[in-house]
């Protein structure tokens, strides 16, 4: 029989094990997909290198499509110096440290008066601002592409201009649904787990570090989802394109040619 601390160590190792092998497959994988040869593939890739990374360590940005893959290096390194820099400012210069509670197997931060500002604004409303926002930017994009698109389906099959549609809601769906994730994620972190009875040890653990692992699994988890080349690329081999990839490109392009239109 597993005692509590046990019981809580084989959770977090599950649940950060999956995370470790659907983040580094995105990661790994995503270079052999033909539709994810762009800034949002590059993008996705550093999004489950960072996930990938975290579920290792307790297991054991969205560029638009019109900009070249020099920019979005570029963007890239900037996405994780912008990242770490102020960490070390805000967590080390400022001695707002991030320690560990073993009653109730969770991380938190230090309660002096500047770490409980960093933790609030740096954190829970920083994030929450950036989920918010390229939800927006999410939106916007992909009502301006099938706006655009419109005008083109005349010259389109009905199957094509389906698929294209079809890959567009995919899109969407993929952003939104990982954004509700990392929004609820932090909602269970910074609001609700202060007010839960420190008795119920097992519920700070739920809604602390086991929503926290969560969060970063679940990201690769969507990713392979929403994007079924992974799946044919693992289970038929490496040279598989699919109609939907196919699709993918094609929305890719009519995406850049309404960038190279608008400006």
């Amino acid at each position: 029989m597993l005692n509590n601390e046990k019981l809580a160590g084989l959770i977090v190792f599950t649940f950060a094990f999956i995370g470790v092998v659907a983040n580094w497959t995105v990661a790994i994988l995503i270079r052999k997909l033909p539709s994810l040869k762009n800034s949002f593939g590059r993008l996705t890739a550093s999004q489950s290198i960072g996930d990938a990374i975290h579920c290792t360590v307790f297991a054991f940005l969205f560029a638009p499509m019109c900009f070249f893959i020099t920019n979005t290096k570029i963007l890239v390194f900037l996405s994780w110096t912008c990242a770490v820099l102020p960490s070390f400012y805000l967590y080390i210069y400022n001695d707002c440290s991030l320690f560990y509670i073993d009653d109730f197997w969770m991380f938190t931060f230090a309660t002096t008066p500047i770490c409980v500002k960093i933790v609030w604004y740096a954190d829970f409303l920083k994030y929450n601002s950036i989920v918010v926002f390229i939800v927006i930017i999410d939106v916007i994009t992909v009502s301006k592409v099938r706006s655009y698109k419109a005008h083109l389906a005349k010259t389109s099959s009905k199957a094509q201009f389906s698929r294209r549609q079809s890959a567009e809601m995919n899109f969407l769906r993929q952003a939104c649904l990982q954004a509700v994730v990392f929004v609820c994620e932090l909602i269970t972190y910074f609001i609700i787990s202060p007010k839960v009875d420190p008795s119920q040890r097992w519920l700070i653990f739920s809604l602390t570090t086991f929503a926290w692992v969560c969060v970063h699994m679940l990201d690769g988890i969507i990713t392979l989802t929403f994007n079924k080349e992974f799946t044919q690329i693992i289970f038929r081999g490496r040279n598989t394109v699919t109609d939907y990839g196919v699709s993918r490109s094609n929305l890719e392009a009519t995406s850049n040619a309404a960038s190279a239109t608008k400006y």
